[in-house]
């Protein structure tokens, strides 16, 4: 377990998988043995010094699996180290006030674990991934131009602190 990390993610469709990857990427670098997984595939923890989750965000709440996962594993989560972050559109312009919505994603995972790092990203959007609904939703109420809003050099440097 010496060096042993779990990523486990949960997506809508598919951004988040790549941000956990690419956190993966940078902890292998460090000598980390790392297991990227979708949160809903994990049985078993035990194995992990820690445990990074990550979640996209959609209508304002984290994805439901995510919480599934941290409910399932909340006793032996609370006993590791842990790092959550966020996919979410409110991060396309990093200012105080959409970090402020971001943070309040997390709400109902901080209630089961207490993370040690925390960090918001923005995400994807890709209407091609999306159904019709989604896509007027995003299109004519949000106003949401598709586009990857990721900025992966922070994703980098976040991951290079994690743990």
């Amino acid at each position: 377990m010496e060096n042993k990390v779990l990523v486990a993610y949960a997506t809508w469709y598919g951004s988040t998988i790549e941000v956990a990857q690419e956190i993966a990427k940078v902890l292998t670098s460090r000598g980390e043995v790392v297991d990227t997984l979708c949160a809903k595939e994990v049985s078993d923890i035990s194995a992990y010094k820690l445990v990074v989750l990550g979640s996209s965000v959609h209508m304002g709440r984290c994805n439901a699996e995510m919480l599934k996962f941290a409910k399932r594993h909340k006793v032996a989560l609370n006993q590791k180290k842990t790092a959550f972050f966020v996919t979410c559109l409110a991060m396309k312009d990093d200012t105080e006030e959409n970090r402020k919505i971001a943070k309040s994603y997390l709400n109902p995972l901080r209630e089961l674990v207490k993370p040690g790092k925390e960090a918001f990203f923005a995400g994807k959007v890709d209407y091609s991934k999306m159904n019709f609904i989604e896509v007027f939703v995003m299109k004519n109420i949000i106003k949401a131009a598709e586009g990857d809003y990721r900025n992966w050099d922070a994703i980098r440097e976040w991951a290079q602190q994690v743990g």
